[in-house]
């Protein structure tokens, strides 16, 4: 007995075997995009707990304007100009300046927030680039506030000393795609902390 011949036969397990390599391929790229978002966000997240936990540190050495108040703030810290109060490099040369309580409160928020400039050359543009904590996050926002006062008297602001912050530090993360209106697409993400001093 003569069986027809099946033309087209292997031309079809070539197409399914493609559908299926593509269907694949487009799963293991949504999955690495998926990964690579997750590590930035997590990068993004330790660098944000770095930068409040060096505040911390900096107001612990500052108690004195740690109590007074002096380091409550909100919303993006100024970076275009502070007053340098510690040892810094300028020019191959050290130099420091004394200064008040409040302008040590300004400055460590500053040098949290902002970084000093580094000044690391790059011959290719000819300019210097500057190294900041804050550079790694989008649109850092620190939110420093007394939550808690004791019925001591601060010397240095005649007030109740502040005894409880509330320190949060804020910034833009991953978009939501499809969102129609810009505002809707940024999602905000957070590392906040509870500092008592004695």
């Amino acid at each position: 007995m003569i069986t027809p011949r099946q033309n087209g036969f292997a031309m079809i397990e070539i197409m399914v075997t493609a559908v299926i390599l593509a269907i694949g391929i487009s799963g293991m790229g949504v999955l690495l995009l998926k990964s690579i978002q997750s590590s930035q966000d997590n990068s993004q997240k330790s660098q944000g707990m770095w930068i409040v936990q060096d505040l911390v540190g900096r107001m612990r050495a500052n108690s004195e304007g740690m109590r007074a108040k002096a380091y409550e703030t909100s919303g993006a810290v100024n970076c275009t100009q502070v007053k340098m109060c510690s040892d810094y490099n300028d020019d191959g040369f050290k130099s420091s300046e004394s200064c008040t309580t409040r302008e040590m409160a300004n400055f460590d928020r500053w040098i949290t927030a902002c970084g000093v400039s580094a000044q690391v050359y790059d011959a290719a543009s000819d300019t210097y680039l500057y190294d900041s904590p804050a550079d790694s996050i989008i649109n850092p926002e620190l939110n420093v506030t007394c939550t808690d006062t004791t019925d001591r008297t601060s010397s240095y602001s005649g007030e109740d000393d502040c005894v409880r912050y509330f320190i949060e530090l804020t910034w833009d993360t991953k978009l939501q795609q499809g969102a129609p209106d810009a505002a809707d697409r940024t999602f905000k993400s957070q590392f906040s902390m509870v500092m008592e001093s004695n």
